[in-house]
């Protein structure tokens, strides 16, 4: 999408394969609600949500790590408050993102920095 968050309602952004019902998943806190943005009306819904291992990062993340091994969020049953990437990047700047270098970087850094604190 022209605002960089067309993730498909029910997909993971990490692999992009279709949730089956039974599956657990980490879904964003503003997943099918948005929220508003100072000055700028109301974000839409940025419909992310993960299978529990697809939050990860690969290169350039995995090059001092044992057997390649990228960046991974841990492990967790749940993550009541979970907020993603986009929608952090989106707050912080103040408006809706773009198709651009600039915001598809600030969303990589930022997912880099959500799998360190998580750690």
């Amino acid at each position: 999408m022209s605002d960089g968050t067309g993730t498909r309602p029910n997909y993971c952004v990490g692999c992009e394969a279709p949730f089956t019902e039974a599956q657990p998943r980490l879904r964003c806190s503003f997943y099918a609600t948005g929220f508003t943005l100072p000055d700028k009306g109301c974000a839409r819904p940025c419909y992310s949500q993960y299978h529990m291992g697809c939050l990860q990062m690969g290169a350039p993340f995995r090059t001092r790590l044992k057997n390649s091994g990228g960046l991974a969020f841990p492990k967790l049953s749940e993550l009541p408050h979970f907020v993603c990437e986009v929608c952090t990047v989106r707050e912080t700047v103040g408006r809706e993102i773009q198709a651009t270098a600039k915001d598809t970087a600030l969303i990589m850094l930022e997912r880099a920095r959500l799998i360190d604190i998580a750690k």
